[in-house]
């Protein structure tokens, strides 16, 4: 049951929560955010736990209900952590986002 901060294509930031399975729950994203089904969700760099721009996974779906001031959804990580063998560690000043010139 981590979490991580993340930051969607479409520049909305989420916090993703492990669920103990192959998805995750989205945190605090206000049900008006224009985030979709099918967005990818980038590790954001924020929290300082990862750095910027690790794949997380993809957002597979959303409720808006009018009752909630957040919105509920689901990420399908694209790793199962039960299938690795081996887990690499990252260091914190690696970058894994295109280095602008």
């Amino acid at each position: 049951e981590s979490a991580v901060d993340v930051v969607s294509e479409s520049g909305v930031r989420a916090i993703v929560r492990g669920t103990g399975a192959d998805s995750g729950r989205l945190n605090f994203v206000p049900r008006y955010e224009p985030l979709q089904v099918g967005e990818q969700l980038l590790t954001s760099g924020r929290d300082g736990g990862y750095p910027a721009g690790v794949s997380v996974g993809v957002v597979i779906d959303i409720d808006r209900s009018p009752e909630d001031m957040y919105l509920k959804g689901r990420v399908q990580f694209h790793v199962r952590p039960q299938d690795l063998g081996w887990v690499r560690t990252v260091p914190p000043d690696a970058t894994f986002l295109p280095q602008r010139q």
